[in-house]
């Protein structure tokens, strides 16, 4: 089933984020593009895992797709909904790509530690948040949806704390995220063919 989800996400978040005609690719987006490429990788190696003979490649995969690809998608909402408020400019792709370096080395120390749960906790709290706040600065309804639909998913993996699910985790995150991408989507579009 995470195979679809990761599948899903990285496919709606590539077609979301892709670079149109005439405009320049932005941070981001680029960000976006990155995140949406290791999970539509991941995604369809597991599916085909029965077949594929390199399970250290699916392991590599999964943990980018985990570890750095979902919280990448937090921090990217984070960052629109500081730019959305005016408190944050917007970073170019150089930026992201380090802070990408960042998270896996975040993955690493925290994988030494034992302590790889805290990532994705810690990426649905951020991502929850952003969600949250862009929904009350902008209210549009698709955002509130977004809103809604991460406090949902939020209960879901963590109701049975202190066991954490990390499957579950890394499922609400990345259905939160897209409903989230597709909720700012959708109300942009709306804005600017309104008169």
């Amino acid at each position: 089933m995470i195979s679809v989800l990761f599948l899903v996400t990285g496919l709606v978040l590539g077609w979301l984020s892709r670079p149109r005609a005439g405009e320049v690719l932005q941070g981001e987006q680029a960000a976006d593009l990155c995140a949406a490429l290791l999970l539509t990788l991941y995604g369809s190696l597991l599916l085909i895992s029965p077949y594929w003979q390199h399970a250290e490649t699916l392991l590599l995969l999964q943990g980018l797709s985990w570890y750095a690809a979902l919280p990448l998608l937090a921090l990217v909402g984070l960052a629109r909904f500081a730019q959305s408020v005016g408190s944050l400019p917007s970073w170019d792709r150089v930026v992201w790509g380090r802070i990408l370096l960042a998270l896996c080395v975040v993955f690493e120390l925290t994988r030494r530690a034992n302590e790889l749960d805290w990532i994705l906790l810690t990426s649905l709290a951020v991502g929850g948040l952003s969600a949250v706040a862009s929904a009350w600065v902008k209210r549009t309804p698709g955002l509130v949806a977004s809103a809604v639909i991460w406090a949902t998913l939020s209960y879901w993996p963590l109701s049975n704390w202190p066991v954490i699910q990390v499957e579950l985790l890394a499922m609400a995150i990345a259905t939160a995220v897209t409903f989230q991408r597709l909720a700012e989507h959708w109300s942009d579009r709306l804005r600017t063919t309104q008169p």
